[in-house]
């Protein structure tokens, strides 16, 4: 079980855990997960703003912000 110096394996850190707290953990995860993808995903629609705005002209800048700025509401409203 435990070492002299008191650390555990890994597994032995759940030998106590019961079914909610297994579930408590997975939605933990999944959640960790979502947050990390989301951010990912913000990072790139950002950059494809940034580049809308870089190779535009002025006549098709707008336009192409546009056509970016709609992936914005629909990704956050998916995520939630």
């Amino acid at each position: 079980m435990e070492s002299d110096d008191g650390r555990v394996k890994f597994h032995e850190l759940f030998r106590y855990a019961d079914s909610t707290d297994m579930v408590l953990m997975l939605v933990g995860v999944v959640s960790a997960v979502a947050s990390g993808v989301s951010q990912a995903i913000m990072m790139i629609i950002f950059g494809q703003v940034i580049t809308a705005f870089g190779v535009g002209t002025p006549e098709t800048i707008l336009h192409r912000a546009n056509k970016v700025g709609y992936v914005y509401p629909i990704l956050k409203y998916v995520l939630q």
